[in-house]
């Protein structure tokens, strides 16, 4: 399966990968638009959002990614 890491923040997104390379195939997005491109163009099984990221929230981008996919699962994650 796949899983979407989107963070702006690209160090704890590498703390993510650490995480979960062992079980995903991982794909990343410093950005919500950048995260929707992904989502249009891969197979993602699993997005993983950051709440606070410029041009669209976390909530936003997964608001935007069910509308294309609405049985994905999404986890938001704030500090």
């Amino acid at each position: 399966p796949s899983l979407l890491i989107t963070d702006d923040d690209a160090t704890f997104r590498d703390t993510l990968r650490g995480v979960f390379e062992a079980r995903f195939h991982l794909l990343e997005a410093s950005d919500g638009d950048e995260a929707l491109h992904i989502v249009q163009r891969n197979q993602v099984h699993v997005l993983i959002a950051d709440m606070h990221m410029p041009r669209l929230t976390g909530l936003e981008t997964i608001r935007q990614v069910l509308a294309l996919q609405p049985q994905m699962p999404c986890i938001l994650l704030s500090a």
